[in-house]
């Protein structure tokens, strides 16, 4: 038997573990279901200082644009001859940085603007910003998954420095008229 390096099976675990934590709190049946399944980066930039007010900040960045498997958004176990609909996600934001304005960037404009989201689910320590996807959404036959015409990208400056910002992302997906969610959490 050919060993792998400790790295790679290091890396391989990281890689199964959202799948293994998100499976492991709903039924095996579940599992089969239509889901919204994709990768969000959470981005905090180096903090800076303004030359003029020395203020300082840190930029952060949810980005959803790339290529599947490593980013992006996808619906999966649904036939291609689904009905994907309403579409969803609400980012939880750790409250100790304040309520933030987002800007809409890279090639997101079928995305609506991501803001603070008065009607979300309250979650204690979070505050909520949704976005909803306004566009059309493709059956990729060779993956066997439903893609979004564009995919989401938002930025809003901090006005403090921070290193670690608590997050938890829920993705809300109607298919057939059913709504599947699914969510992640972690320090971005």
């Amino acid at each position: 038997m050919s060993q792998q390096p400790r790295r790679s099976i290091v890396k391989g675990a990281a890689w199964a573990a959202p799948a293994v934590l998100a499976t492991a709190t709903i039924p095996a049946y579940a599992a089969s279901k239509p889901a919204l399944d994709g990768w969000l980066l959470n981005i905090l930039s180096t903090c800076s200082r303004d030359r003029w007010s020395g203020a300082r900040s840190t930029t952060y960045t949810i980005n959803g644009q790339g290529n599947y498997p490593d980013r992006g958004l996808w619906v999966s176990n649904a036939p291609a001859s689904a009905t994907i609909g309403a579409t969803k996600v609400t980012q939880y934001i750790s409250d100790t940085v304040g309520q933030l304005t987002f800007q809409t960037g890279g090639t997101s404009n079928q995305w609506s603007p991501l803001a603070y989201d008065s009607t979300a689910p309250v979650r204690n320590g979070y505050i909520a910003y949704t976005t909803t996807f306004k566009g059309a959404w493709q059956y990729n036959a060779t993956n066997k998954l439903w893609f979004p015409s564009t995919l989401p990208y938002f930025t809003t400056t901090v006005g403090k420095c921070i290193t670690a910002l608590p997050v938890i992302t829920a993705r809300f997906v109607t298919v057939n008229g059913t709504v599947y969610s699914f969510e992640r959490s972690g320090n971005r």
